[in-house]
């Protein structure tokens, strides 16, 4: 996956959290947000290489 990509990606996966949080779903929100933390990381190294 390319930076942009996962750019894209993250985005995405942080409009979902968002949402899931306004309809007081945390657990669905807890998990958008770990999976938005494991692609910032990765987008992270992609960058740093």
């Amino acid at each position: 996956m390319s930076p942009e990509q996962l750019k894209k990606s993250i985005e995405r996966t942080r409009k979902l959290m968002q949402e899931a949080a306004k309809k007081l779903d945390f657990l669905e929100a807890v998990q958008y947000r770990d999976e938005l933390l494991k692609m910032e990381d990765y987008l992270a190294e992609l960058l740093k290489n």
